[in-house]
């Protein structure tokens, strides 16, 4: 039998996140702002559990080049007034340098449209489960659960930070169907998106980075 260790308390994994922001944040500020020519969009990326939206936003980072800041900012922990401050300062400065992409923490209601583009990716419930359970190899039970979580938890994240709902339509600029249009149907349309608001170039756009 695993020994179970002891879950770190609220507080300490907050003061662990604002640290990491407070080291970034001395980073970005050190940074010269045009440290990079052609840096590339900013593209935010919401999804829906098991939809598929994390394996879109890893393929356009790198199909354009770009950087992909996918971590799970705040995703265990309370939302405090410091922790808010310090989201926004992060993702505002890594939005003003270019070239990346962000994966859900309410990139797209804080940058609006500053964002070239603000996708969201959804599935129907079923397809959702699915997906999880064949890659976590659970039982499609376990798998709902977890999906269940998952939306719970990302609803009261945007709710209590953004005071809206994650999935309200007029938040995104594309929203996208991961069932009906697979993966290399949602990335075409991405790229199509991209070069009608004139902020891609057409050869990175067919598969170079530039």
């Amino acid at each position: 039998m695993g020994v179970v260790m002891p879950c770190p308390s609220l507080e300490s994994l907050i003061s662990h996140q604002i640290q990491q922001w407070n080291d970034l944040r001395h980073h970005l500020q050190g940074q010269q702002e045009n440290d990079r020519g052609h840096p590339g969009p900013v593209l935010t990326v919401s999804r829906l559990a098991g939809s598929g939206g994390r394996t879109l936003a890893t393929e356009l980072a790198k199909r354009l080049g770009l950087d992909l800041q996918d971590q799970s900012m705040l995703q265990d922990i309370g939302m405090t007034d410091q922790c808010s401050r310090e989201l926004v300062y992060i993702v505002t400065r890594l939005a003003e340098r270019g070239g990346v992409v962000f994966l859900g923490r309410g990139a797209h209601l804080i940058l609006k449209e500053k964002a070239d583009l603000r996708i969201r990716v959804v599935a129907p419930d079923q397809c959702r489960i699915e997906n999880l359970r064949r890659r976590l190899e659970i039982t499609r039970a376990e798998a709902r659960l977890l999906i269940e979580e998952a939306d719970r938890r990302r609803q009261d994240f945007v709710r209590k930070a953004f005071h809206t709902e994650p999935g309200l339509a007029e938040n995104y600029d594309l929203i996208l169907n991961s069932h009906r249009l697979g993966m290399d149907g949602m990335i075409d349309l991405v790229l199509q998106a991209l070069l009608q608001r004139q902020v891609l170039d057409r050869p990175r756009a067919m598969g170079g980075s530039g």
